[in-house]
């Protein structure tokens, strides 16, 4: 069967709708912007931090529903309802080189809301930390994924953010929080340009009151 050249130009248009499709942004499941910077300078040295958000994605990991046990260690939750665990509080974790980790992002959800949904529909409804690019005096300062994977929902503004640099230059201390209410959180980087970077995790409260 010929074909026509009105079906040439309907088959282009469904090619190029699609390749336009596939080039807008995705719409955030939470507040934008996807992208945001901080920059400074101490003495003679300079930074630049870029901070990009995008919706979650799994990377590979396996999901649970985890809990706190009485000893404090993360254990993965029993969903089974019964009278007296049913408004238990758990919270979305994975697990990495044999390790539970929790996701950092709300306060927990109780075991009946949490057993009508798997862990990764939960949240494929939130966003995460997409990557975190650090440039030190016009050098680039690799930073892993896995030190800020596990960060969802974050805030990027002016008060959500903060960096200072070590007078030497090879220390950049740099802040992050995420999330609201009982769910906030902040991240505390030492991000060193041999590499060898830490992270710890803050006090919301304390943290936006000056004391932290």
């Amino acid at each position: 069967m010929a074909v026509t050249e009105i079906q040439v130009e309907v088959l282009m248009a469904y090619i190029m709708f699609g390749f336009v499709a596939f080039a807008l942004p995705q719409k955030l499941h939470w507040n934008g912007p996807a992208i945001y910077r901080v920059s400074g300078r101490r003495g003679k040295h300079r930074f630049q931090v870029t901070f990009t958000q995008q919706n979650f994605r799994r990377h590979g990991r396996q999901m649970f529903w985890l809990i706190d046990s009485p000893t404090g260690a993360l254990t993965v939750a029993n969903l089974r309802l019964t009278d007296q665990n049913r408004y238990a509080g758990v919270f979305p974790g994975f697990r990495y080189r044999g390790r539970l980790h929790r996701f950092w992002e709300m306060d927990a959800i109780d075991i009946s809301s949490a057993s009508k949904e798997s862990v990764s529909r939960y949240l494929d409804r939130h966003t995460e930390v997409g990557h975190l690019d650090v440039i030190v005096d016009g050098r680039v300062v690799p930073v892993a994924r896995t030190w800020y994977w596990d960060l969802l929902n974050p805030n990027f503004g002016k008060m959500y953010e903060r960096a200072s640099l070590s007078a030497d230059g090879h220390t950049l201390t740099l802040d992050m929080a995420g999330s609201d209410g009982a769910g906030s959180y902040v991240a505390q980087w030492r991000i060193r340009t041999n590499g060898r970077h830490s992270r710890k995790m803050l006090d919301p409260e304390r943290y936006f009151s000056g004391r932290s």
